[in-house]
């Protein structure tokens, strides 16, 4: 089986929101890592390619590992989406957990019984 995942867009749109989550500026994150400004929009948006070299830059520079920003691209990324579920509901309140969780209950029993069909 051969396996072909186009990646860019992906992990431009990882790098973005966790360079926001950061607080992290484009402008600081291109000094940081020593990349223009328009370089670093470019890749966030998918308009040029990441070198395997600035790719681990800017995983440094926003101190995250590698899978962070390329989870949507890899198969085996359970843990990273289970931490970034966490983060998503760490805030929540107990009526706000109690819908999420029977939505999510919902859902994986949805896509179960669609797998086995």
């Amino acid at each position: 089986m051969k396996i072909h995942v186009e990646p860019y867009a992906a992990i431009g749109k990882r790098i973005k929101s966790t360079r926001e989550q950061k607080g992290v500026t484009q402008e600081a994150l291109a000094e940081k890592i020593g990349m223009s400004v328009t370089h670093i929009s470019n890749l966030e948006n998918a308009h040029s390619k990441a070198s395997l070299t600035a790719f681990l830059n800017i995983a440094n520079a926003l101190d995250v590992s590698l899978d962070v920003l390329a989870c949507d691209c890899v198969y085996r990324s359970k843990a990273v989406f289970i931490d970034e579920l966490g983060k998503l509901v760490k805030d929540a309140d107990d009526m706000e957990i109690r819908v999420i969780v029977d939505v999510v209950r919902a859902l994986l029993d949805s896509m179960r019984k669609q797998k086995e069909s």
